[in-house]
């Protein structure tokens, strides 16, 4: 179970252990997420958010959704894309869980048809694992902040600098 994103299309697992995700016409079994009533039928992108690390360089306008889930998600979810009544793409972290969700199946509508969406699927698949082991790929200036998951409660912390030495926190 060492993977580094776990893909669910079009199937939403029982249970979510810590780890990261991308949910595909599918809502995370979490208190909170659950869909309400029939799918939503042609739902329109309105807003998106566009300072978000998942939606850089990403243009959700003209979009064509043929359905899409009815999501009920709760208020700590961020919405990434907003339809007119429900979130059509999330994004959260909570409870040693990062999770990304496309509430439509992705055969239902023309996004990966545009430029936009392997923009999309490459700063998910960048943002879910940041926070794995290895950090490969990442490149940070000198004296910026870098994320990581250090756990839930963390006993002690040590850093190895470039010239190998090393400072515990």
């Amino acid at each position: 179970q060492d993977f580094d994103v776990v893909v669910f299309d079009n199937v939403a697992p029982k249970q979510l252990p810590p780890g990261r995700y991308l949910l595909i016409n599918a809502l995370p079994p979490l208190e909170g997420f659950a869909t309400e009533g029939e799918p939503l039928a042609s739902p329109a992108i309105i807003d998106w958010n566009r300072v978000h690390p998942l939606t850089r360089y990403v243009n959700f306008e003209s979009i064509n959704i043929s359905r899409a889930l009815h999501v009920k998600a709760p208020s700590w979810v961020q919405t990434l894309a907003e339809g007119p009544i429900s979130p059509l793409v999330f994004a959260m972290e909570r409870d040693q869980r990062q999770i990304v969700g496309i509430a439509f199946d992705l055969y239902q509508s023309d996004w990966p048809l545009r430029v936009s969406f392997p923009i999309f699927i490459n700063n998910t698949m960048n943002w879910l694992a940041r926070s794995g082991s290895t950090g490969s790929g990442f490149a940070y200036l000198s004296g910026a902040s870098i994320p990581f998951a250090a756990g839930p409660k963390p006993l002690s912390l040590t850093i190895r600098t470039p010239s190998n030495t090393e400072r515990k926190l």
